[in-house]
Formats: structure tokens, C-alpha cells, sequence
């Protein structure tokens, strides 16, 4: 949550929260201000935040190590560039790495998971895309190159139904329908205490808002990326960013307001 705070609020990567605005953001969700500490600690220790004392008070960057994990997640779900038109054809990654090397075969299955790549069988992955500069470089290194056999081919059966079993494509789909079944009750929900004597407070907007940010990464983070073409008719995606744009918009001006109190940006030098 803390990264979601720095990527939706902070405006500049020289631009902190102070310790005191940190643990009253994290309350919202319940988080002691103990636990809270603890939790600010262990980010600065993995080097993810580095702090600065100005007067009485502490405060927390991210660190450019944050920025980056934070990049990756806006671009892997928040920020998903628009694919690209499909040739027709599947990049494929086979291996043969000895059982004494079961490290290194970890580490190149973790590699090509993140890179959006789908186990075929036990020892061969499919991107439907040209493989990344950083994955092939890493195919190329002089320690993995050796058990590595990469090609391109197109398939005989139909694609969508490869796709379909090769990225989960079910399995998928059902989490995104289960985030649309939430946000719409949770938008009636919204509306319905709007119009009513006690509307939502801007503590509770603030809870709902990253409540709701945090949901749609971890679902849009899990959309295999394949083009339109592979993907089902009636795929959910779009209906779920939309869905997240629109109930957004009702939290965000109590959400707002709920930061001003607690959040009072540093002036830079």
C-alpha cells in the first residue's frame, strides 16, 4: 500500500512524506502506528526508501530502486501500452539445463514468467510477441546460452483455443469478472450513501480509493499480454478499466481531501 501511496500522491521524485503523514495513511486501513514503523523500516532496509530529518521531523523517499518496482507495476497494469498487430506467429523458448543446475532453471522460468511468457510443457515457454531486448540478452549470456533453443512458429490448431490453455485464460477471466462484481456493488453502494443523511466520509473515500487502486493493479497485473486477436470476444478487461476510472471519480475529491490534512508536501530546496 505504502507504494501506492507514493505513486498516486507523491508529484516528484524528490518529494517525500513525512514519517507522521505515512502512519496516519496507513490507519485508514487500520495499521498501527507501531506497525507502521516497522513496515517503513523494512522498506528502507531493502533500500526501497531512504529518509531525511528535517528539524524534529522525519521523512521518507522513495528510493530510485521504488521508482522503478513502482514503473514496473504501472507498466505491467495502470499503464498498459496498447499491443501492437500480431503476425500470426508464437517466439518459443525450449531448454535442456541439468538437474545439478536447478538453480539457474529457477531462475530462467521466474525470467520468463515475468516476462509475460506461458508454459507450453515442461521445458518450453510462448510469448506471442518478439522476445524483449533484456530477455534475450539474458538468453544470450554465456551461462544460459548453451541449453537454450529459441524459435518462431506459427500453429496448426487455433490459436485463441493455445492461448486460452496456455496463458489460463479462464482463470483470468473469472478474477476480472469477480473485480466488476465488487466495484458495481461497490459504486450502488457509494451512490446510495451519497443521496442518503450520512454520506461517505473523506477518510472512508481515502480507504475505498486505494482499496480499489490497489485491486485493479493486481488484477490488470495478471492480464497475459497478447493481442486482441488471441484474447475471447467478450474479454473483461476494458470493462474493468472502466469500471476503475468511474469509481474512482466518486472517492477522489473526499480522497483528496483526506490527504490535505494529513499530507503537507515539503518545500524542496
Amino acid at each position: 500500500m505504502i507504494f501506492n501511496f507514493y505513486g498516486a500522491i507523491i508529484q516528484h521524485q524528490d518529494q517525500p512524506f513525512s514519517l507522521s503523514a505515512l502512519c496516519a495513511m496507513l490507519s485508514a486501513f487500520d495499521v498501527s502506528a507501531e506497525a507502521a514503523r516497522v513496515a517503513i523500516s523494512r522498506m528502507q532496509r531493502k533500500g526501497l526508501l531512504r529518509s531525511r530529518r528535517v528539524g524534529r521531523n522525519a521523512y521518507y523517499y522513495l528510493s530510485e530502486n521504488g521508482w522503478q518496482q513502482i514503473g514496473r507495476t504501472e507498466t505491467r497494469s495502470v499503464y498498459r501500452p496498447k499491443a501492437p498487430q500480431w503476425d500470426g506467429r508464437f517466439q518459443l523458448v525450449a531448454y535442456e539445463i541439468p538437474e545439478n543446475r536447478r538453480e539457474l532453471r529457477q531462475q530462467l522460468t521466474e525470467k520468463l514468467r515475468c516476462a509475460g511468457l506461458a508454459r507450453v510443457g515442461s521445458s518450453l515457454w510462448a510469448s506471442a510477441w518478439s522476445l524483449s531486448e533484456a530477455i534475450q540478452q539474458f538468453l544470450a549470456s554465456a551461462e544460459i546460452s548453451p541449453f537454450i533453443t529459441s524459435f518462431s512458429a506459427e500453429i496448426q490448431q487455433d490459436p485463441r483455443v493455445f492461448a486460452r490453455r496456455v496463458w489460463q485464460l479462464d482463470m483470468i477471466e473469472a478474477r476480472h469478472k469477480s473485480y466488476l462484481d465488487k466495484y458495481r456493488q461497490a459504486t450502488n453502494a457509494y451512490l446510495a450513501a451519497a443521496h442518503s443523511d450520512k454520506p461517505p466520509s473523506d477518510i472512508e473515500c481515502f480507504r475505498n480509493y486505494f482499496i480499489s487502486l490497489n485491486d485493479f493493479i493486481e488484477t490488470m497485473a495478471r492480464q497475459p499480454p497478447l493481442p486482441p486477436e488471441l484474447l475471447p470476444a467478450d474479454w473483461p478487461a476494458p470493462a474493468v478499466q472502466e469500471l476503475y476510472v468511474a469509481y474512482r471519480k466518486l472517492v477522489h475529491d473526499g480522497s483528496d481531501n483526506f490527504i490535505n490534512t494529513v499530507h503537507k508536501p515539503l518545500e524542496l530546496d
